[in-house]
């Protein structure tokens, strides 16, 4: 079964016959490898105390899923060349923890009917508000189930329900997209508001993630990153351009449409794993974040922890009551992608994926 790979440390990674080798580094040049092989105990390798040899780390490439870069680390070219013929993405994180990049193999699965469908769903009003719609409500009704988890528990949340489920049905009636961002708007700041008693002891001001100024604010921002690299890497094997996006307006260097599919999610993966990792002390604000030109990130024990913990969440299975079968949460991200493309192939309607618990 393949899995994701995560690269934490300094090294250079090339291709050795058919495994990719991350390359130990040496006393000699100030480079020390910590090669976490899909997210081992944390050894804290290249501290001090450290050992100064470290052995190369082999990884065959038919069990990468994908992976991800989180540490300053050299590709050689063929193994690039070596990614783009396997099909596997490598999404690139900055050194804060944003989602910065992904080198995107060679688009074997686009079909150009999808891409003329997908241009004429963007280009058509209609044809784009109804997806749109699709997408902001499905992500309120997400919001809402996750709301009442919580309210089910003690947590007063009932007017703040009440408002979201206002919005949720005004998209439904919204005649222009500008409505729809609107109503999406005003209820994901009613949602937020109820983070603070959700979170409660630690403390949450509100929504702001250009910087993340607090724990929670970096938390989310670096777990939804995650969120949007696993997103692309589904787009891009359903076959769809990620840059065609109907909710989220398209734009230069970024793939606008995993935006749209991840809002589906967030309530879902980012926001509850954001929940569970303060609220059962996985996290800690002492020990995990620090500050950083002024703005507040995970340290690299605070993203290795959250990491591992995303990647546990992606694996868990859940009894799908449409597909009467287990799936894993990254699969449900995949069966919507592969909804989205089964629309633009067949003309079938896309329906967004409810949670129910």
């Amino acid at each position: 079964m393949k899995k994701n790979y995560y690269i934490f440390s300094m090294g250079r990674l090339r291709r050795k016959d058919n495994s990719l080798v991350l390359e130990r580094g040496g006393e000699e040049d100030g480079v020390h490898v910590a090669a976490k092989e899909h997210l081992e105990p944390i050894d804290c390798l290249g501290s001090p105390g450290a050992e100064k040899v470290i052995p190369d780390t082999h990884i065959p490439i038919e069990s990468v899923e994908s992976l991800f870069c989180f540490g300053e680390t050299v590709f050689t070219m063929p193994v690039l060349r070596f990614l783009g013929r396997a099909n596997v993405p490598l999404h690139i994180f900055d050194y804060y923890g944003n989602y910065s990049s992904t080198f995107y193999p060679r688009d074997e699965m686009l079909s150009g009917l999808c891409i003329v469908e997908q241009v004429r769903h963007f280009l058509d009003p209609e044809l784009r508000l109804a997806l749109a719609r699709e997408i902001v409500h499905t992500s309120l009704c997400n919001i809402d189930t996750t709301l009442a988890y919580y309210e089910h528990r003690g947590i007063e949340v009932t007017h703040d329900r009440m408002e979201i489920q206002l919005m949720r049905d005004d998209v439904t009636e919204a005649t222009g997209l500008r409505r729809v961002m609107g109503c999406e708007g005003y209820a994901r700041r009613k949602y937020f508001n109820t983070w603070k008693r959700i979170l409660y002891p630690v403390p949450f001001d509100g929504r702001r993630s250009r910087p993340s100024m607090d724990p929670v604010n970096a938390l989310l921002s670096f777990c939804n990153a995650l969120l949007y690299a696993v997103t692309t890497s589904e787009l891009y094997r359903a076959g769809l351009n990620p840059m065609i996006s109907y909710l989220h307006e398209p734009a230069a260097r970024r793939f606008s449409l995993s935006l749209d599919i991840a809002d589906i999610f967030k309530p879902v993966i980012s926001d509850r794993l954001v929940f569970g990792l303060f609220n059962t002390g996985v996290l800690n604000i002492e020990n995990h974040f620090e500050q950083r030109d002024g703005a507040c990130c995970l340290n690299e024990k605070g993203r290795i922890l959250a990491v591992k913990k995303f990647d546990e969440k992606m694996k868990t299975t859940i009894e799908h009551r449409d597909l009467h079968r287990s799936v894993s949460y990254r699969q449900l991200v995949q069966v919507s992608c592969a909804q989205l493309a089964t629309m633009f192939n067949a003309g079938q309607r896309f329906k967004g994926f409810h949670s129910w618990w």
